[in-house]
């Protein structure tokens, strides 16, 4: 029996329990391909899948619709796939175990995938029901949005003829997203040399972070455990000799990093032990507010081969001298982070250390700029840098008809005033209006809470009420 029976609004829920019975990590969108393409068969309509996954219905208009323009509804269908640690799941093989917590759904020790499974589950609601009114409709479900909007940059457009597109992958209910940052993934790779080091081997853990989305949270003050375990391996380098072993920490560029690792030689114990103790203590302290979970310990581990005094060196140059965080904020909307950057994974293998890092930005030219520093300090270490999934901004459009539809649609149910924001994070609505000239867009969805993070979790009433608002537009676009 499902566990959303009695729930509203049934059809969609019914839909986002059917994804979440299927694994759909990026780069793994083959089955819900095929799940949408099965949809579309059994329903009697129109479709079309690439190569990259992407999946497009159509939809003919309901009676007395059949004149409108049409509209694109559109949402990814790939997840971030993380766990607690002490969670044993296979996300390409397991369903998601989903759980009900008063007015929230919630996935247990995981990652729910509602960012942007809610999307898609809405968007087959509407292409079943054959009760709504509304024109004809294009139905993109796009994939591998999570790591650099894949699919989107794939997707051939030349079989659509809306101009207007609702993204369905909004996580603040009654906020109107209108624009959004660019980006890509920058990665510097160092190679590295090892030799033998006598001394003892100690191996380091920050653990116990709230992490989150790298983008709507880089600005609630949240640490990174990489960059937490790259300040700590700096101080000790000034204390003791130290040969860095291993230093690996976070999952995925675009989630902040919430458990890290490193493996050190060291020649002193006591010292050592001396700065660890401060460095811990004082950490606890700055972030005392915002990871009350947090926690760092070491341990003694076995010997290894550890990389030799000049690359211990350069590893720890490029990891304390790359930026993280927020780089500038907007001069023209209060409070927006206007370009940031996140070291979302650190990763070691026997010759080389890489940092990737999630670039975002509002504006182009600051966007370059971040990647210019990471490519050069990289280059002076004797490193190498790589870009990929870079996309563009998605500019705010003062004159946009779909969002004046979509307002009038949420003051007639609500009496009250939309949200119109830009927010810092990627929606695919850039890439794709850079492939449909005039495109109109906005960006909507319920309340969804700690993407990116096995806290991951969205409210009951606030699907139902954007379900019904969605409902509404749709009817206004007659």
């Amino acid at each position: 029996m499902s566990i959303f029976e009695n729930y509203q609004p049934a059809i969609v829920l019914k839909y986002f329990e059917e994804l979440c019975s299927i694994p759909h990590g990026s780069n793994h969108s083959c089955q819900v391909a095929e799940w949408l393409v099965s949809f579309a068969v059994t329903h009697g309509l129109k479709y079309r899948r690439d190569s990259a996954d992407n999946v497009i219905i159509f939809k003919p208009a309901s009676l007395s619709y059949e004149s409108s323009e049409p509209i694109i509804l559109q949402a990814h269908t790939d997840m971030v796939c993380e766990k607690l640690q002490d969670i044993e799941f296979d996300f390409m093989k397991a369903s998601l175990r989903l759980a009900i917590d008063g007015d929230f759904v919630k996935a247990t020790g995981t990652t729910l995938g509602a960012d942007d499974g809610i999307g898609v589950a809405m968007i087959l609601a509407v292409l079943e029901d054959e009760k709504l009114s509304h024109p004809d409709i294009e139905a993109v479900f796009t994939s591998d949005e999570e790591i650099g909007m894949i699919g989107a940059a794939a997707l051939d457009t030349d079989d659509l003829k809306s101009k207007k597109l609702i993204n369905l992958d909004c996580e603040d209910e009654g906020v109107f997203y209108v624009g959004c940052a660019g980006g890509n993934v920058t990665k510097n790779t160092l190679p590295v040399n090892r030799e033998e080091y006598s001394g003892e081997y100690v191996k380091i853990t920050v653990t116990g972070l709230n992490g989150g989305h790298s983008g709507v949270d880089i600005d609630k003050g949240r640490a990174n455990s990489n960059v937490l375990i790259t300040r700590l391996l700096a101080i000790v380098s000034k204390e003791v000799d130290m040969r860095i072993v291993s230093v690996n920490g976070g999952n995925k560029d675009n989630a902040i990093a919430c458990h890290s690792e490193a493996i050190i030689a060291i020649d002193d114990e006591t010292a050592f032990g001396k700065v660890f103790s401060y460095f811990a203590d004082a950490i606890k302290a700055e972030y005392k507010s915002t990871e009350k979970n947090l926690n760092i310990y070491c341990e003694k581990t076995e010997t290894y081969m550890p990389m030799n005094k000049e690359s211990t060196k350069k590893v720890l140059c490029l990891l304390s001298l790359s930026p993280d965080g927020i780089q500038a904020m907007s001069n023209d909307i209060p409070g927006l982070v206007e370009t940031s950057l996140n070291l979302g994974i650190l990763a070691t293998s026997d010759d080389e250390v890489s940092l990737s890092h999630c670039v975002r930005s509002g504006i182009e030219s600051q966007k370059n700029m971040l990647v210019d520093r990471l490519s050069l300090l990289a280059s002076f270490l004797g490193g190498s840098t790589e870009i990929s999934g870079d996309y563009p901004a998605w500019e705010y459009n003062p004159d946009s008809k779909l969002r004046n539809i979509a307002s009038d649609a949420y003051k007639s149910l609500y009496n009250a005033e939309p949200q119109i924001a830009t927010i810092h994070a990627g929606l695919e609505c850039g890439t794709l209006s850079s492939k449909i000239s005039g495109l109109d867009c906005i960006s909507i969805g319920p309340t969804i809470l700690d993407v990116h993070t096995p806290r991951e979790r969205f409210a009951i009433s606030s699907l139902e009420r954007t379900w019904k608002m969605l409902v509404e537009i749709l009817k206004n676009l007659k």
